[in-house]
Formats: C-alpha cells, structure tokens, sequence
C-alpha cells in the first residue's frame, strides 16, 4: 500500500484530549498540514490492540477508515510497539489488521450501512 499523502501518527499521548481540543475547536490541522492530509491519533493499548481517532483531508473527522486503520497497525508494528496481528479500535467499530513480513496487509472487520440516498438522473449525464 503507498501513500501519495502523508501520515501523521502521535504515539502514547493524551489521545481523545489533544484529539477533542482540535475537533471542538473546528481545526483543519492546517497548521500542521498546510499540503493537506489525513491526521490519526493512536494509542496503543497492548501489543496486538490499538486505538485511533481519524481527521481525513477533505471529510474532517471520520469514525472509521480501512486505510487509516492500515496505516497506523503497520507503524505500530515497524516500531516494534505491536505484534503483526492488530485490533484497531475507533469511534465507529473495530477491524482486525494482520501484516505479513512483506507488509501486505489484510483487513477483516464487519461493514455497517451509515446511509442511504438515491441519485438523480440529470447527476448521470
């Protein structure tokens, strides 16, 4: 998996207080990001456990994301700080991320329907 944008990872900290100050201040993470990007804040809980809040370039905060979930389960492990089967824990469920010695990784986790909309035809043509 590459990236054409940057990660952000903040390691140990006080996640949902740094996280929630920016939220509720309505920060874009412009300041840390002026080429826009997405931002995760991670804690890790345990070796094979991890806990993410998501800010995506373009969406703002985000409850779930597969590539985020990605992203931070393979810098946990390439710092060592977690084995290469992961759990990550965010606002919106749980997904289990497995990495493999080349770093392929593989997602399992349920899917859940956020919405529902219909699209008119004069979008289509």
């Amino acid at each position: 998996m590459s990236y054409q944008y940057p990660q952000f990872f903040f390691l140990k900290c006080c996640l949902y207080t740094l996280f929630r100050h920016y939220v509720a201040a309505g920060d874009s993470f412009a300041t840390f990001t002026p080429n826009r990007t997405n931002v995760q804040f991670m804690q890790v809980l345990n070796r094979n456990t991890i806990k993410i809040e998501i800010w995506e370039r373009g969406a703002g905060y985000t409850l779930a994301s597969g590539s985020s979930s990605s992203a931070a389960a393979a810098v946990a492990h390439k710092l060592g700080l977690c084995d290469s089967t992961i759990t990550v824990q965010m606002p919106g469920g749980e997904i289990l991320i497995q990495i493999n010695d080349d770093f392929n990784i593989s997602m399992t986790g349920s899917v859940t329907k956020v919405a529902q909309g219909e699209l008119s035809a004069e979008i289509m043509s």
